[in-house]
């Protein structure tokens, strides 16, 4: 798409209608996400600490501060020493009193939980009362003020500018799995210092993700926030279409990076509403720049983010599926010899699989190979091979998502059995590099979905029952607690009972020949299979009971 060059052309190039659509949407937005409530624009300082200021008699001296020596000025250098002591003596006592203040605002939030236990509403997520005080306070309220390092010119704007990195690093936890995350809310924080929309954005988003993981709800601060950032790019859009002192490519680049926080932001919050105004938005800004390709690498994944996490949550079809700039799926016969894995050519080519699918799923298996080798390297990666990694995981997203519960096979074994495993391989690919670890939705709708499908898979041979035991351990470590973790320990007390594998020896064994990388599966599932053994020990009590009884 050619862009005129001339703000007149620019003008011209855009009607009437685009405005009333991009204006509508945030509009429309603002009355979900708010509920009528009143915007303020200023932000809520009773969550910080109260400091009073003390009357207290300022005195001035002369000092010597071009040739002091030790003999030279005594009282000069006792008044100096007296100064230094009594800052470095003030500075201590405001941040323990930060951090007191801290500590008991999320407590006491943390408390206010039913039963000591925090639950999001779809849920999908429980945290207790302690494990959500951890969660918060260690992460970002009782740490060092970041990034003044120690020197605070805005004491009360260190809580906010450390909520954006802190807290941001905490929703999308990829250092912990690959040591650094190129495209963390860091990478944006300078953006944010010189747009008060992204601004507060970020404040919005991060805002709402502490209330998500203590169990809380939408809280003033947040509203706020995200009230703030829809009316400053409201007015930005009457600046560009009605009063046209900005051209339309500046208008984009000042809007989409703030947009693709609000979309992330009401996809956690599980409204699909909210999200599907916001990515509408987004997509029509890319339109006006000239597509995804225009845009730079770090905005290219983030609206990726926005849009799959939205997409799978809430089983939606994407924006950006198509010319995202994306790499293609390989072919099988394109695939690196060394990365194709012959016991997995083996099981797919014996299935009764789709070639898309099929290509899908060897492509996924090479894509474990590498986050493998990365995670056994003593290397640090750099920027552009994890740029690479999270394009490669976006483009087996979208080739998974496309074509799920789309199998047009007459054969009801084959439908049941492409959509299984294409559930399985959406949970897998969203865990293993531990992404989006909390949203109010997640992955309930697949799970529910997935509970109805696996145990139709037939099981003719042992490949075929390590491939439904992966399903279902798949399945256990993405579901957090209640009645569908119980479900799928069940099945598989059931399943390897009937298999003789009884040992976790035995059952990593055959994880492993399918699709696994060991530092970040191996905890979870093994922590899952305890609740296997458990349940099997109880059972078998349960048994000599009743004969005992007989």
């Amino acid at each position: 798409m050619n862009l005129p060059s001339t703000l007149a052309e620019d003008l011209r190039s855009i009607t009437q209608q685009t405005r009333q659509d991009i204006s509508s949407m945030l509009t429309s937005h603002f009355t979900v996400s708010l509920s009528g409530q009143p915007v303020v624009a200023t932000t809520r300082e009773a969550n910080l600490p109260v400091r009073y200021k003390k009357a207290v008699a300022q005195e001035f001296a002369f000092v010597n501060s071009t040739g002091p020596g030790k003999n030279r000025d005594p009282d000069v250098r006792r008044l100096v020493r007296g100064h230094v002591v009594r800052d470095t003596t003030r500075r201590k006592r405001l941040q323990r009193e930060r951090e007191a203040s801290s500590s008991e605002d999320i407590l006491s939030s943390s408390s206010q939980s039913s039963g000591g236990e925090a639950f999001d509403r779809g849920g999908s997520i429980s945290l207790n009362a302690e494990q959500a005080a951890v969660a918060i306070s260690r992460k970002y309220l009782s740490a060092p003020i970041f990034p003044t390092q120690g020197m605070d010119p805005h004491p009360h704007l260190s809580p906010y500018l450390y909520r954006i990195t802190a807290l941001g690093d905490a929703m999308y936890p990829l250092v912990s799995s690959f040591r650094v995350n190129p495209i963390s809310p860091v990478a944006w924080f300078d953006c944010a210092l010189r747009d008060e929309a992204l601004f507060h954005a970020l404040l919005y988003i991060t805002c709402v993700y502490a209330d998500l993981i203590t169990g809380t709800a939408e809280n003033q601060e947040a509203i706020e926030h995200g009230g703030k950032s829809i009316t400053l790019i409201k007015q930005r859009i009457d600046r560009v279409f009605l009063n046209g002192t900005k051209s339309v490519h500046e208008f984009v680049e000042e809007n989409i990076r703030a947009v693709s926080c609000l979309a992330i932001t009401e996809a956690i919050k599980g409204n699909t509403e909210g999200w599907r105004i916001h990515m509408s938005g987004l997509k029509q800004m890319v339109e006006l720049k000239g597509g995804l390709t225009k845009m730079e690498v770090g905005i290219q994944l983030k609206l990726h983010r926005a849009d799959l996490l939205g997409a799978l949550d809430f089983i939606e079809m994407p924006f950006f599926d198509e010319g995202n700039s994306l790499p293609d799926v390989p072919s099988r016969y394109e695939e690196p010899p060394e990365e194709r894995g012959e016991g997995m050519a083996a099981l797919l080519n014996t299935l009764p699989i789709s070639d898309v699918l099929h290509d899908a799923l060897a492509y996924m298996h090479s894509l474990s190979v590498i986050v493998s080798r990365i995670l056994a390297s003593k290397a640090i990666c750099s920027g552009a091979q994890q740029v690479s990694w999270q394009k490669h995981a976006a483009a087996l997203r979208y080739s998974l998502l496309r074509g799920l519960g789309k199998c047009d096979s007459q054969d009801e074994e084959k439908r049941v059995l492409d959509e299984t495993l294409r559930i399985g391989a959406l949970l897998y690919v969203q865990a293993t590099p531990q992404e989006f670890p909390f949203s109010a939705v997640g992955p309930a709708k697949l799970i529910a979905r997935l509970k109805e499908l696996v145990l139709g898979i037939q099981m003719r041979n042992e490949k075929e029952a390590s491939l439904v035991i992966w399903l279902l351990f798949m399945g256990g470590i993405s579901v957090r607690k209640g009645e569908d973790k119980v479900w799928f320990v069940a099945q598989l007390e059931k399943l390897t009972a009937r298999l003789s594998v009884l040992e976790w020896e035995l059952v990593s064994r055959r994880l492993e020949t399918l699709w696994w990388v060991g530092p970040v599966h191996e905890k979870p599932c093994k922590t899952l299979w305890n609740k296997v053994v458990a349940l099997r020990m109880v059972g078998n009590m349960h048994g000599s009971f009743s004969q005992s009884s007989l």
